[in-house]
């Protein structure tokens, strides 16, 4: 297929797939009687964090989990710094605050967690246990709160689970397609002009697996509906961090040093700080200038580290 083709056919998959699978949020969290945030930054944000899982559970079949390690760390960046740091500057964005608070919380610990125990002696199985328990934690806690609102909520007639499910299963997997060709097309065009294979990797391909989570921010902003774009961003650098890294692991242990996975963690701790919605839940444009300040400065650093003799 023609690259450019590629591309256009893929941005047109992301697109309708993100409308889909937003709507198939809203019906869910009505059909559960739950609040739309608890879907997005759970069920949603396990979903469109598909692309990484694939590529982590692959790279360490074949015996290289540093890839799947820095795809998982790198997409975190990717999700704050630069997707919802490219939103913001074309507008500000306004969530509720209390609603994001555990998201948040826990999206912050998983960088700090899981440096310290590379800094303790890389991450072997006991390690990715102690990240997996972490996960188990945090789904455990909104399983409460979804039950507390649940009880809380008035039934909603009329809403049928098979439609909504099915509304989700498509939408993601026109977001995970379009998601493949936009990276198949924009990484044949950059080796057609002659861009490095890393830069490649880090900017492209990075990218693409975080499509799912590019399309559904863009049209929940374009539905206002903010809360269902962040909480999902968050949720997935969550599972990104606390599932598929320990899972990878789990599966072939690595040896990382603190140097190689720094770059990734304290940059993906600094993206989550600086999108906290200040009082009001007001998210400004100048976070939008920070936060995309930041993905440049870790690809500057990555870069920086690849080349170091």
């Amino acid at each position: 297929m023609n690259s450019y083709a590629a591309l256009l056919i893929g941005i047109a998959l992301a697109a309708a797939g993100g409308d889909a699978f937003v709507r198939g949020i809203r019906a869910l969290a009505d059909l559960l009687r739950v609040p739309s945030v608890l879907v997005a930054s759970t069920v949603a944000a396990v979903a469109t964090s598909a692309p990484e899982l694939a590529v982590g559970i692959n790279s360490a079949l074949a015996g290289v989990p540093q890839i799947a390690i820095g795809d998982s760390l790198g997409s975190n960046v990717v999700n704050l710094g630069l997707i919802l740091g490219a939103c913001l500057v074309v507008g500000e964005m306004r969530v509720a605050r209390e609603d994001t608070q555990r998201a948040f919380a826990t999206a912050a610990l998983a960088p700090v967690a899981t440096a310290a125990l590379v800094a303790h002696g890389g991450l072997g199985r006991p390690h990715a246990a102690g990240l997996m328990a972490l996960f188990v934690a945090y789904l455990a806690a909104s399983v409460l709160e979804a039950r507390r609102h649940r009880r809380a909520a008035k039934s909603c007639a009329g809403l049928a689970a098979l439609p909504v499910v099915a509304m989700l299963l498509l939408g993601l997997a026109a977001m995970i397609g379009g998601g493949y060709l936009i990276v198949d097309g924009a990484a044949a065009l950059a080796v057609r002009w002659g861009i490095d294979g890393f830069v490649i990797g880090a900017a492209i391909v990075a990218i693409g697996t975080s499509t799912p989570e590019l399309a559904v921010m863009v049209v929940a902003r374009l539905r206002g509906h903010g809360e269902i774009s962040l909480a999902t961003l968050l949720g997935s650098n969550i599972f990104n961090g606390l599932f598929i890294v320990p899972t990878v692991v789990l599966i072939r242990p690595v040896a990382l040093t603190l140097d190689e996975v720094l770059p990734a963690l304290a940059f993906g701790l600094i993206v989550v700080a600086l999108c906290y919605p200040g009082r009001g839940g007001r998210l400004l444009r100048w976070r939008g200038l920070f936060l995309t300040a930041a993905y440049v400065g870790f690809l500057i650093a990555i870069t920086s580290a690849s080349i170091a003799p």
